[in-house]
């Protein structure tokens, strides 16, 4: 059974979906909304799927913990990063975990929040700026082979470089983009 964690440090009902994934056969093994908490339960309890908001503040303190540590969760693109972003769910798995796990997980828990939360903010379909710099991070990992400190390096650099925000230039590397198939 997949054992996940929720982390509810956000407005978004991140909590309501232990349920549905219950449902169909995982196991939450608790929720976090706090560094501190947040750390404790992913070194104590071992999840092999983490689900967040994507505007959630603790998925620093989850990407600085994957970093220093080779088992801690990564960013999942599932099958399609761009309706994953859409939706405003982030899910993190390990590397040991099968993207069908993950994208299941992910499903579950969109169709959940879709009957709990009929509206989006923003534009309809656009991922929230945070969202937009987290895929074009990942498009350069994926399309040019770089490591993710040098990916961000490269937005950020571009960015000041032109003058321009950072959602913007993550705007522009994800249109330049190669299609997923």
């Amino acid at each position: 059974m997949t054992r996940i964690l929720l982390i509810t440090d956000t407005d978004m009902p991140i909590g309501a979906l232990a349920p549905a994934l219950q449902a169909a056969g995982m196991d939450v093994v608790g929720e976090a909304n706090t560094a501190r908490a947040l750390v404790q339960r992913l070194a104590s309890l071992s999840p092999e799927v983490v689900l967040a908001d994507v505007e959630s503040p603790l998925r620093d303190s989850l990407e600085a913990f994957a970093i220093t540590r080779p088992y801690g969760p990564r960013m999942s693109s599932g099958g399609s990063l761009r309706a994953t972003l859409a939706t405003g769910i982030a899910v993190y798995a390990t590397h040991d975990v099968p993207e069908s796990v993950s994208q299941h997980a992910f499903l579950v828990a969109r169709a959940t929040l879709a009957t709990t939360q009929p509206s989006q903010k923003g534009a309809p379909g656009e991922p929230p700026d945070r969202g937009l710099i987290e895929h074009a991070k990942n498009v350069l990992m994926h399309e040019q082979g770089m490591q993710e400190n040098e990916a961000v390096s490269t937005l950020r650099r571009q960015a000041r470089d032109q003058g321009i925000r950072l959602v913007d230039v993550a705007r522009r590397v994800i249109a330049m983009s190669t299609p997923s198939p």
